[in-house]
């Protein structure tokens, strides 16, 4: 099973070295170049491995941004499994809770993998003959390693 692994997207508008919004347009081109080579490439799943946004509380402009990444995956059936990052915890905002449960009702090609307070989090998922283990960035993430041994699964590919 081929699949695309990125993080790290950071998506902001008031980042240093971003001149009048210049780094969200070069972002917003290199992701949709990404789902373009995925289409092209018969890739089916997007596996983002946190910090989407550089900030917890993400505006309604960075939202829609996502948002229509998110879209563009679906129209291609593209599944994408975004993950919080250490940038995306710690305080995600309504606006943003409410996007995940948009999105995770909506659409089984789309799936967030977010840090509930107070709880150890790892999810997993068989995708074609992979299973995916999930483990958002989470304050005890050296014992949430260890105990995501436990979803591997025999005579399967795990990651």
């Amino acid at each position: 099973m081929k699949f695309i692994h990125t993080a790290d997207w950071h998506i902001y508008d008031k980042y240093k070295y971003s001149i009048n919004n210049s780094r969200l347009s070069v972002l917003k081109r290199n992701i949709q170049l990404m789902i373009k080579y995925a289409v092209k490439n018969n890739i089916k799943l997007i596996v983002v491995a946190g910090d989407i946004f550089h900030i917890y509380n993400p505006t309604e402009k960075l939202l829609k941004i996502l948002s229509q990444i998110i879209k563009l995956c679906v129209k291609y059936k593209i599944k994408i499994r975004i993950i919080s990052g250490n940038h995306d915890t710690n305080g995600i905002n309504i606006a943003f809770q409410s996007l995940i449960n948009m999105w995770n009702n909506e659409s089984d090609d789309v799936k967030f993998i977010v840090l509930k307070s107070g709880k150890e989090i790892i999810e997993s998922e068989v995708i074609g003959n992979v299973n995916f283990v999930y483990v958002p960035w989470q304050e005890n993430l050296n014992s949430v390693l260890l105990h995501s041994k436990l979803k591997k699964r025999k005579n399967i590919k795990n990651v």
